[in-house]
C-alpha cells in the first residue's frame, strides 16, 4: 500500500502549476477534490523490439501502442477525457478533468511523459515572472594571428572555445567577449616582427542545458553534420585504386 507521504510526492513536473501558486506537492493535496483541467502527454519509450517491426508498419504500430497506454491510464486513474482533443492527428495528447488531490499520483504513472495544467475552475491564474536561469554555454570564436609586414600568402588563425555561465545566448556572448578581448595580445616574434592575436568573430554558441558541470564527464560541445553516404561497392572500388 502506498504511504500518505508517497501520495503527496510528485513524479514529473506539472507545467503551468506555478501560475496557480502550486509549487509544492502538498499544495495539490490541500486543494482536495477540486477538479482541475490538464493536458497529458502519453508516452513510454519502446524497447528494442520496435526495430523488429518493419519501418512501413511502425507508425501504425506506435499509434496502436499509444492508444493502449492511453486506455490503460484512463482506466487506472478514472480520468474524465474531454473533447475536443488537443490534436486530432496525434493520439499522445489528451485533455482530462481530474481531482487535484490525485495529480501527484497521476504524475507518477509510467504512461505519463508530461503534464500541463490548463485551469482550475474558480481559481484565477496569475502572471509569473520568469526566473533567471543560469546555465553553461560554450562560445566559439575565431582569432586572426597577424604578423607585422605580412599582407599576402598564408595566415594562421585560431579557433577558441570558452565556457561561460549565462541566462541566454546574448548574455553568453556578452560574457565571453570580456574573455576574448583579454585574450587579444601581441609579442615580438621571429625576425623581430610584431605578432598579434586579433579577435574576428563569434562563430557559434552551444547551449549545454546544464546548470552545473560534472567533473567526471561533461559534454561541452556537439555538432551534427551531414555527409553523403557511399555504397560498399563504391568504397571497395575506391580502396582498390
Amino acid at each position: 500500500m502506498m504511504s500518505p507521504a508517497m501520495k503527496r510526492t510528485l513524479g514529473r513536473c506539472v507545467h503551468g502549476s506555478d501560475r496557480f501558486g502550486l509549487n509544492k506537492p502538498g499544495d495539490w493535496t490541500r486543494l482536495g477534490s477540486i477538479p482541475v483541467l490538464m493536458q497529458i502527454d502519453v508516452w513510454k519509450e519502446p524497447g528494442p523490439g520496435i526495430y523488429r517491426v518493419p519501418m512501413a508498419q511502425r507508425r501504425a504500430f506506435m499509434r496502436k501502442r499509444i492508444l493502449g497506454l492511453r486506455s490503460r491510464l484512463v482506466r487506472a486513474m478514472g480520468l474524465d477525457v474531454l473533447t475536443p482533443p488537443v490534436s486530432k492527428s496525434d493520439p499522445r495528447w489528451i485533455r482530462v478533468r481530474v481531482s487535484a488531490d490525485r495529480v501527484p499520483e497521476l504524475s507518477r504513472r509510467p504512461e505519463v511523459n508530461s503534464l500541463t495544467l490548463e485551469t482550475i475552475p474558480g481559481h484565477r491564474a496569475r502572471s509569473v515572472k520568469k526566473a533567471r536561469r543560469m546555465e553553461w554555454y560554450a562560445v566559439k570564436a575565431k582569432f586572426a594571428i597577424k604578423v607585422e609586414g605580412v599582407t599576402s600568402g598564408w595566415q594562421s588563425w585560431e579557433e577558441r572555445i570558452v565556457l561561460v555561465r549565462a541566462d541566454g545566448f546574448k548574455d553568453a556572448e556578452r560574457r565571453a567577449m570580456r574573455e576574448f578581448k583579454r585574450y587579444e595580445s601581441s609579442f615580438l616574434g621571429t625576425g623581430l616582427r610584431r605578432v598579434r592575436w586579433e579577435f574576428e568573430e563569434v562563430v557559434e554558441i552551444y547551449h549545454t542545458f546544464l546548470d552545473s558541470l560534472d567533473p567526471s564527464s561533461t559534454e561541452v560541445w556537439s555538432k551534427i553534420r551531414r555527409r553523403r553516404l557511399v555504397s560498399k561497392a563504391r568504397e571497395r572500388n575506391r580502396d582498390e585504386h
